[in-house]
């Protein structure tokens, strides 16, 4: 076999040169990320596909866009999916390139080695070059020229080299240093889809703010309205005589001023659609057009309990999951660190071949084997305080889980009362409108009959646009209210089982048709 091998080296000399190829090797990432950035991480292996370019919108004469084609262009359009996604593949990867320690290290190395020998004189020269190979260089220049006989001046020799290497035996260090970043993977997973439920939050919060501003323009142009209802019974009246000028002014000033808060609530509109856009990953100032909510929606109270809410949360939040991913990386980390000072076992084996390119009758082989046992004794306490930092660590992470658990609560408590006063505050904004038109249709009704004042008059009048803005607003804070909720418990747009029990909780964006 040794024979075999050895005429395989000496025929084949720089077949070390193409075997370098073998490190070029793309292994495929084994543990399941996300498929495609924007898409959540669910543990299910899938054939990793990667997204094509994506379709431009098609400016102000394109469809409107509901909600759910406003999510999709963002998660595939957002760099922060991207960022997310390329974190969770460099994970993967980091993972593989841990595991390359349960495997032997092999290399192969060729070197040319040139010898020149003046006979009679006290002193040999020799110079080597290598042509391929990697790993640790063997000094060849040892070799005992003074020994070598025949009838010439000079030689070259070529010596092939090939070596191997494995750890036996390290007290469990390699197995946990390879646990720690399998975690660090499931942690940079969980924060892909962390990353993913924010980015849906940020659309839908855009989305609902951009329709709010819309609906304020409309309700303001029905302010306008009123105001020039107004002027015009002024100026009515003073030319009758009934009412003095002061009248006239007073309605023209509350028109201008109509106007100019007509005027801010559309500037408000382009900065909310820059916001838009900008959160679904497209420029701030591209043309698009965005569907209106349904007319037909119930802003109910849902039917889930706060501490069953809790309980939602605690399953499915992925920033709590990647925290304790974090801690289990810790504590493998506890383990690398101690076997580091504890005594390894490894072994080692070297094949060189020598072959005297103008005097073959020297050529020859060399084998070595080596078993090697290293027990550290001493490096200034260097493994010991290692060790405690990394406990330390371990400890600070399990903090830190129990910190993120509080912020989980307190986020699910408060998004959960912002629903409850949301549903009142609908209810409430309706009534108040409702009173608020009737109250203005009868003062209107007076001042044109001379009863009532101007300054009556716009006054009712100014509760009736805080009336219709309050309602908008209202309305705008319930559906936002509900994503927040959802994105609280770690179920906006998650794939997960205890998805079906938020559906009340996103009912508004299925009622799209």
């Amino acid at each position: 076999m040794g024979q075999r091998f050895t005429s395989i080296l000496l025929n084949y000399p720089l077949i070390g040169i193409f075997c370098v190829g073998c490190c070029c090797i793309n292994p495929p990432i084994s543990i399941e990320i996300a498929p495609v950035p924007g898409e959540f991480w669910s543990g299910i292996p899938k054939t990793v596909v990667l997204p094509g370019p994506l379709k431009p919108l098609d400016g102000e004469d394109a469809a409107p866009l509901a909600i759910e084609q406003l999510i999709d262009i963002g998660l595939k359009n957002n760099p922060l999916t991207q960022i997310a996604w390329q974190a969770a593949k460099a994970a993967a990867y980091q993972w593989k390139v841990s595991q390359s320690d349960l495997y032997p290290r092999v290399d192969f190395q060729e070197t040319l080695e040139l010898i020149h020998r003046t006979f009679g004189s006290q002193s040999v020269g020799s110079s080597s070059s290598t042509l391929a190979g990697t790993g640790t260089n063997t000094n060849t220049t040892n070799i005992n020229t003074s020994s070598v006989q025949g009838s010439f001046n000079s030689n070259q020799i070529l010596i092939t080299d090939l070596m191997a290497s494995f750890l036996l035996f390290d007290a469990g260090g390699r197995n946990a240093n390879i646990e720690s970043f399998r975690q660090a993977l499931i942690e940079a997973n969980w924060l892909n889809n962390q990353t993913l439920q924010d980015v849906i939050l940020s659309i839908i919060n855009a989305y609902y703010i951009l329709l709010s501003d819309q609906a304020l323009y409309e309700a303001k142009l029905q302010d306008l309205k009123d105001a020039k209802t107004n002027l015009e019974a002024a100026e009515h009246l003073h030319a009758a005589g009934i009412k003095t000028k002061v009248d006239v002014l007073r309605a023209q000033s509350d028109y201008v001023n109509t106007e100019l808060q007509l005027a801010q609530i559309n500037g408000n509109i382009q900065t909310a659609k820059g916001d838009l856009a900008t959160a679904i990953g497209i420029p701030a100032n591209a043309e698009f057009k965005v569907a209106e909510l349904p007319t037909n929606l119930k802003f109910n109270k849902i039917d889930i309990g706060l501490d069953e809410l809790v309980e939602i949360a605690t399953d499915n939040r992925p920033d709590l999951a990647a925290a304790h991913a974090e801690y289990l990386s810790k504590k493998a980390d506890i383990i690398t660190a101690v076997s580091a000072g504890l005594p390894t076992l490894s072994v080692d084996g070297d094949i060189q071949h020598y072959h005297y390119i103008h005097n073959s009758i020297l050529d020859g082989t060399v084998y070595t084997g080596q078993l090697f046992l290293n027990v550290p004794i001493f490096q200034g306490f260097f493994h010991v305080n290692r060790a405690r930092r990394a406990r330390a660590l371990a400890a600070e992470a399990l903090a830190q889980v129990e910190e993120k658990k509080s912020t989980i609560f307190q986020d699910v408590v408060r998004s959960y009362y912002s629903h409850t006063t949301a549903v009142e505050t609908v209810r409430f904004s309706e009534e108040f409108l409702k009173y608020a038109q009737e109250s203005y249709d009868a003062i209107l009704s007076n001042y044109k009959e001379g009863v009532s004042t101007i300054l009556d008059l716009l006054a009712v009048q100014g509760t009736l646009s805080n009336a219709r803005s309050t309602r908008i607003t209202a309305k705008t804070q319930w559906a936002i209210s509900l994503a927040t909720l959802a994105h609280a418990t770690g179920t906006l747009g998650n794939g997960t089982k205890n998805c079906t029990k938020m559906r009340s909780i996103m009912q508004v964006m299925e009622k799209r048709k």
